[in-house]
């Protein structure tokens, strides 16, 4: 181990000692704050015992005095700030389920509701305990919440990652969501719809009685056979290629021995260590979790699940009030909180949804009139940051909050399929694709779990047997049926494989093609429906065109749950007052629309074809007759995905039928959904003041020849202004212009240049500015999200300190003028790294994002010429940028380090040349995290994890891609007439 981290790991421990030997007389204060409420009082310490341990910025050790006025005061600090928050955030809408872990659950709550909360945990017991044998999430749950195994020990017993681990809690989640609110509609793959309670519902009053019921009941029943000892340590073996099955972890999971088997393979405290009065964690291998002696078990237990604790919101408390809410959508999110001017800080706080606080910065030392920023930064797990900076503005408090989470873009990429087959390695995702109740893994399973003691004769006549019957399912199958599962489980399958798709915070974009026919099957009208399902929060946006494009009805549902709707004057139907046939078209392929609109689950069939289940309905007769004759609905069978409906309706005395078919499907990204895009089209409503729906006709060139004029005029205002913009072409077709300018009045002249496009609504603006007033129409007070200048630094360590202090010293320089060539390097840098990765980002839009190929292969040559002008100015701008990057960076990488790389063949198609903008964008990203890490001064002393090799090499292989994308833009030029 290095002397560095000796000497962190020695001051970790020298706060620990100092913080225990006042442990007594804080919980005396601390029970006075709380008026005698012993568990309030330790509650209290604990958090602190975080904050203080956490903290780098704690007052001298050595003076008693002030270090106790310190402590007194922080903990009053935290008390204030439970009070404030009492009720009043997040944290009040959630469910007990939505909670790390059981125990912080049963703290978080309100004492009042606990009657409910006991009855709301037998059902979630209840579910956990189905469930866990056909799908890992609910496994998942059970470690993470009832029996309270930190992330990083869920993440080894599952052989998975972090980001899959999260994915599949957070499905569990929903499940027991939907179990609690209904539990007779969700139905199991596998299971028994017509289930009876395995436990009573009635739980003890007692938290720790409740706890030991809750845990007995997870252990009452094992699901299979045990595991031998050599089974289990051949499964965790670091370099075995084995992994538990999704029955096998079931059996772990409600067997106490194998499970303490498991513990004692990873190296994990037994389930009497965790479980008992004391808790804690017994890993003393993990410095960031430091040892205590007396109080240490909690203590440690407390700073590790903070340290491990993954939020998907930010709260960010001033003076114990919580002022702004950020939900967590990439892996960089950053925002600002403007306070009333004059406003005395004396504490600030960000926390996640649940309640844990994950930083506390002190501003009582500090002299907040300085005009000199103020800041705090945490460490937490998986390489995970957060930062406060606190400046004054004008005499206004700005509170600016940094999240760096790169575990949100593993998440983007888990696929849920592989958590329904139980495969939590992403790497083996062609595997994924294996059907999972084919008769080939079951025989596989079946020959795995063979107990070998039986007789030879037994073994041959068992496998005789299941050779025949395998022979009657191929047959089975090649006559075009399956024995599938009933059709509502079926359905629930689907949809819930569809909802675990969705990345949190994005959508599912897909069109389809519509139809209306006779009833004789005449073709008497066609168009085009588009979704955007969103997910966490729950919205959707459908909308009607036409052959020709035109929109002819929509119906819009925000995140709220407010619904927008656009009846269409000459929609699809003859007879638009017919309601059953009129809105016909909003009954998309959905799994859950299907069962909703069939109405009766009794009268659905499922047939398994080749690659899909065709799923039908007969309509009622009698006296329950509806409109629907029929219905089919056709699932994709490796996605489970609706990919065609058919649905024949009959109103009055005509019959219409009503056909559907994917044409695309679209994951969007967090980053790329807005809430606007839920909300009714803007050219459908009258344009109100201040709107920025610019309100002139649609141009005859198409969004296209728009998108291009509009990179146009962004050129034309030159580099200042270009790289505040944000040019995207959202779902609908629209151009959207975005960003925040310097002040009203050149927002006012920007919008002023884009108003001479004759662009109608097809043209947004979404203009804002620095000076504007604070908006405090919005669900959490004065937030407001901004451009966000240069971070100010203070004295600190730098990464990249060593290497630059050799280079400047081979310069001849030393001491005072040295230290301060090192801070110009870096803040040269970093601002040449920025612009680096602004330009690229251009480059992938214009290349990549905002053209389609087949958009770029059928431009009139007026429209080529210019496509080609812009690419070929933002690639000549990327290399004058990246030539002075280099140049920058010449202290810290001196000439002769670069590596040599082989130069690659230009791309010939437009699809490659996409594919090469897209790759300069992701690495002029990564180079600019690498240069952030490095050249950023910080008091924390913080780890990087990368070096200056990474940044020669990534150096070099943008050399390479912008002297391709250079290459090919000239020979495009050289091609035009």
């Amino acid at each position: 181990m290095s002397a560095q981290k000796l000497q962190k790991i020695d001051k970790s421990r020298d706060h620990e000692q100092v913080f225990l030997n006042h442990y007594d007389w804080l919980l005396k204060w601390a029970r006075q704050l709380a008026q005698g409420s012993r568990e309030e009082a330790e509650d209290l310490v604990q958090d602190l015992y975080v904050r203080f341990v956490q903290s780098k910025a704690a007052p001298d050790l050595t003076d008693d005095d002030r270090l106790r006025g310190y402590l007194y005061r922080t903990l009053k600090h935290l008390f204030i700030s439970r009070k404030l928050r009492n009720g009043g955030d997040a944290l009040s809408s959630l469910l007990v389920v939505d909670f790390d872990s059981l125990e912080y659950a049963l703290t978080a709550v309100d004492r009042s509701q606990l009657l409910l909360v006991r009855s709301d945990l037998a059902s979630i017991c209840e579910y956990a305990c189905i469930r866990r044998s056909t799908h890992r999430a609910a496994n998942a749950l059970i470690l993470r919440f009832f029996l309270g195994y930190f992330p990083s020990e869920v993440v080894a017993l599952l052989q998975t990652n972090r980001a899959a681990a999260d994915k599949l809690i957070q499905t569990a989640r929903l499940e027991a969501r939907t179990f609690l609110a209904k539990p007779a509609n969700l139905h199991f793959m596998g299971l028994d719809t017509k289930r009876t309670p395995r436990f009573p519902a009635y739980l003890p009053d007692d938290p720790t009685a409740l706890l030991a019921e809750l845990r007995r009941r997870i252990f009452s029943e094992p699901e299979g056979a045990c595991l031998s000892e050599l089974e289990i340590e051949e499964k965790y073996h670091p370099t075995s290629e084995l992994r538990l099955t999704t029955p096998e972890l079931a059996h772990l999971l409600s067997c106490s021995s194998c499970l303490d088997q498991a513990n004692k393979t990873l190296g994990l405290p037994t389930l009497s260590q965790r479980l008992s009065s004391e808790g804690g964690d017994h890993d003393d291998s993990d410095p960031s979790t430091p040892r205590i002696d007396d109080q240490g078990p909690r203590l440690r237990r407390k700073f590790r699940e903070t340290f491990e604790h993954r939020p998907m919101k930010l709260q960010v408390a001033v003076n114990g009030e919580v002022h702004g809410v950020q939900l967590i959508t990439s892996v960089h999110s950053k925002f600002q909180i403007k306070l009333k001017p004059l406003t005395r800080l004396e504490f600030v706080e960000v926390l996640s949804e649940q309640g844990v606080r994950l930083l506390y910065h002190d501003l009582e030392d500090g002299d907040i009139d300085n005009p000199v920023a103020q800041s705090a930064e945490v460490q937490l797990s998986d390489d995970r940051k957060l930062t406060v900076v606190v400046t004054l503005e004008g005499g206004v408090p700005v509170v600016e909050v940094s999240y760096f989470d790169p575990l949100v873009e593993e998440s983007s990429v888990v696929d849920a399929a592989t958590f329904s087959s139980g495969k939590q390695n992403p790497t083996r995702t062609a595997r994924s694709h294996q059907k999972p109740h084919s008769g080939w893994t079951k025989f596989v399973s079946w020959l795995r779990d063979i107990n070998w003691t039986w007789s030879r004769n037994l073994v041959i006549a068992a496998l005789t047997v299941l050779m025949i019957a395998l022979s009657f399912i191929v047959a089975d199958r090649q006559i075009g049926r399956t024995k599938t599962p009933i059709a509502s489980r079926l359905l629930a399958e689907a949809q819930h494989r569809g909802e675990a798709a969705i990345p949190i915070g994005g959508a599912a974009h897909r069109t389809f093609s519509f139809e209306v026919r006779s009833g004789n099957g005449e073709l008497l009208q066609s168009g085009r429906v588009e979704t955007l399902r969103g997910h966490a929060p729950s919205r959707t946006a459908l909308k009607l065109l036409s052959a020709n494009g035109k929109l002819l009805a929509g119906q819009w549902t925000n995140g709220a749950g407010k619904q927008s709707r656009y009846p269409s004057k000459s929609g699809l139907s003859p007879d638009a007052s017919q309601t059953a046939t009129s809105e016909a078209w909003m009954n998309v392929p959905e799994a859950d629309g299907f069962e909703r609109i069939t109405g009766d689950p009794t009268r659905l069939s499922v047939v398994h074809e080749t690659d899909s289940y065709r799923v039908s309905y007969g309509g009622a007769e009698g006296p329950h007759k509806t409109p629907i004759v029929s219905a089919q609905l056709v699932l994709a069978s490796d996605t489970m995905r609706p990919v065609a409906e058919t649905i024949r309706i009959e109103d009055r005395t005509q019959t219409r039928e009503y056909r559907f078919k994917e044409l695309s499907y679209e994951l969007v990204s967090p980053s790329k959904v807005r809430d606007s895009d839920f909300e009714i089209d803007p050219s459908l409503v009258a344009p109100v003041s201040g709107t920025s729906v610019l309100p002139m006709p649609i141009p005859s060139g198409g969004d296209a020849h728009l998108a291009l004029q509009v990179f146009q005029l962004l050129s034309n205002l030159g580099p200042d202004v270009e790289r505040l913009l944000d040019v995207d072409r959202s779902p609908d077709g629209s151009v959207v212009v975005s960003g925040v300018l310097p002040s009203q009045e050149q927002k006012n002249s920007v919008a002023h240049v884009f108003g001479s496009l004759d662009a109608g609504h097809r043209l947004r603006l979404a203009l804002h500015s620095s000076d504007e007033p604070v908006e405090t129409s919005g669900p959490h007070g004065p937030l407001r999200v901004e451009s966000l200048p240069a971070i100010p630094v203070e004295n600190g360590h730098l990464p990249f300190d060593a290497e630059l202090r050799a280079g400047l010293t081979g310069q001849g320089l030393s001491g005072h003028d040295l230290d301060v060539h090192i801070g110009q390097v870096a803040t040269d840098a970093l601002d040449r790294a920025a612009r680096l990765h602004r330009e690229a980002w251009t480059i992938r839009q214009i290349a990549a994002h905002g053209f389609r190929v087949e958009e770029l292969q059928s431009m009139q040559p007026n429209d080529k010429m210019l496509w080609l002008t812009l690419l070929d100015k933002h690639t000549r701008s990327y290399a004058q940028e990246l030539g002075q990057l280099d140049a920058a960076l010449t202290p810290l990488l001196p000439i002769g380090e670069a590596p040599s790389s082989s130069t690659a063949p230009p791309p010939t198609t437009l699809k490659e040349l996409g594919a090469v903008a897209e790759a300069l964008n992701l690495d002029s990203e990564r180079l600019d995290q690498v240069l952030t890490s490095g050249l950023t001064l910080s008091p924390t002393d913080p780890p990087t994890t990368h070096n200056v090799p990474d940044i020669a090499e990534l150096l070099a292989d943008l050399r390479i891609e912008e002297s391709m994308l250079h290459e090919t833009v000239e020979r495009l030029q050289a091609a035009r007439p």
